[in-house]
């Protein structure tokens, strides 16, 4: 098994590969391809290629989708352009709604940067999943993450609807995490874990039957969180998973306090980073 960072915040020791803000992972694992977010622009693609992952990317099994900003999704239409079969796209409902952010005072649209008919002409096959479920053999979809640990969803600067006289606070109840099986326990991947890092880890284990979480990989959406809250999901993430992989929208006060907790059995994520089932193993 191997999971691959095609896109992330962090630039690569490779000068070839284009960094952005946005999130991409392939994991290539018996036989199957599975693409875990889309980045934001199409350099998912050309990483891919750079990497000599193009092959793969072309021929993938099905296409996972976390949430519907743009940094997850900017990278679809490039990516359906590449593809050389049909593939399934899976996102929860409401996957599609518009959203805004205001932070920093200025009003900008983050949803998904194309509409569902524009990416159907591309070729894009929908799969709405409302409940958990396993897509192909060892990868299972968390279904809708309940607010368990982490009762809060997201920040106050990001909103749900098109205009800010209409938006409210965005639940984030379109998103979803994924956990890959492997012989020494679950691979969970979170987009953002607007919905809390904690809950997404409960939510996918939970999907997958219960096994054991070997290692969390994405972003843990805690760059505007207040040091008790950091201290608390570090320590139950520490509880909940040997190794951590994380970067994106973590920020960089919980990557150092990950650092500091999990020592050897943490990694701060950058464009090119690569997993690989024998680390997992051993």
């Amino acid at each position: 098994m191997e999971i691959t960072a095609l896109i992330e915040n962090e630039p690569a020791s490779d000068q070839r590969l284009r960094n952005e803000h946005g999130l991409s992972f392939l994991i290539v694992t018996r036989g199957s391809r599975v693409l875990f977010d889309a980045g934001a622009s199409d350099a998912v693609v050309a990483n891919a290629d750079q990497l000599g992952l193009g092959e793969a990317l072309a021929r993938l099994d099905a296409i996972v989708l976390s949430h519907g900003h743009y940094d997850h999704t900017g990278g679809l239409a490039a990516l359906l352009a590449r593809l050389r079969r049909p593939t399934p796209v899976f996102v929860r409902p409401g996957f599609f709604r518009p959203r805004l952010s205001t932070r920093g005072g200025a009003v900008r649209a983050i949803g998904v940067p194309f509409s569902r008919e524009a990416l159907e002409a591309l070729g894009a096959r929908w799969v709405e999943s409302a409940e958990p479920r396993e897509i192909l053999p060892g990868f299972f979809l968390s279904g809708e993450i309940p607010l368990r640990e982490e009762t809060a969803a997201g920040e106050p600067e990001l909103l749900l609807g098109a205009t800010p006289a209409e938006a409210i606070p965005d639940p984030f109840t379109d998103e979803q995490a994924l956990a890959v099986a492997t012989p020494s326990g679950l691979v969970v991947l979170a987009g953002c874990a607007h919905r809390g890092i904690v809950n997404s880890i409960i939510a996918a284990q939970a999907a997958a039957g219960g096994a054991p979480v070997r290692t969390v990989c994405g972003g843990a959406h805690l760059r505007s969180a207040d040091k008790t809250r950091i201290d608390r999901a570090v320590e139950r993430v520490r509880g909940l998973v040997h190794r951590a992989a994380l970067g994106h929208c973590t920020g960089q006060p919980a990557i150092a306090r990950f650092a500091s907790v999990f020592a050897d059995d943490f990694e701060s994520l950058r464009t090119g980073w690569c997993w690989h089932a024998a680390e997992a193993s051993s």
